[in-house]
């Protein structure tokens, strides 16, 4: 399944209901889509993430080296789409868009991106514990599942809701930074090369590549 995570949108799409009704886009160059997708999130949406990344030490100075700067995991998984199921399993929407994030602080907003910017996307450790959000939380940020196309006439359908209720968090007491234990959101996704080009899925709602 594929996520779009924009505001307005906040929907899985099944990959094969997408494929089937056209819903993608194919181009040779990849960075097209990378570029597109490295700062595509909700900021409103992600309340957890920002508390996490605002809490994390960092430098201090305003920052300015652009992509050059930013350590390159960060950027592998600002660049993927977000995704689960299949190989990915439980996917990868924790870990992209913590690096989306980071990514957007640094080059929109001039804030230098925290140390240990690649471990805090792919473990649970290095945030405080009182302002860590569980994986499981952040990575069922969207309130609705819909799949595009099975029924209805091609429209989309609610199929799922997320669960009510705040996954818990680390100990607010003891040691302020947890045990590294591997985010289960660290999947990383493999670009879709479609004989000679590469192909990105579109979401229905807002048109651009998820």
């Amino acid at each position: 399944m594929h996520y779009c995570p924009r505001a307005g949108c906040h929907q899985w799409y099944h990959e094969d209901c997408l494929f089937k009704l056209k819903w993608y886009q194919m181009k040779e160059d990849v960075t097209f889509f990378e570029n597109l997708w490295q700062f595509a999130f909700d900021e409103t949406k992600i309340d957890a993430i920002v508390r996490e990344v605002a809490a994390l030490p960092r430098e201090t100075s305003k920052y300015s080296s652009g992509f050059d700067g930013m350590p390159s995991a960060v950027l592998s998984f600002a660049r993927q789409p977000i995704v689960k199921g299949g190989n990915y399993r439980m996917g990868n929407m924790g870990a992209v868009l913590r690096a989306r994030h980071i990514l957007h602080q640094a080059l929109r907003r001039g804030i230098a991106p925290p140390d240990g910017a690649v471990e805090y996307i792919l473990y649970t450790g290095p945030a405080p514990a009182r302002a860590r959000a569980s994986d499981a939380e952040s990575d069922t940020e969207s309130d609705t599942v819909r799949v595009y196309g099975e029924e209805e006439g091609d429209e989309c359908i609610v199929v799922g809701e997320k669960e009510g209720g705040r996954a818990e968090s680390g100990s607010t007491h003891g040691d302020p930074v947890g045990a590294r234990e591997k985010r289960v959101s660290g999947a990383r996704f493999e670009h879709i090369r479609y004989g000679t080009v590469w192909l990105a899925y579109t979401c229905p709602e807002c048109k651009n590549p998820i």
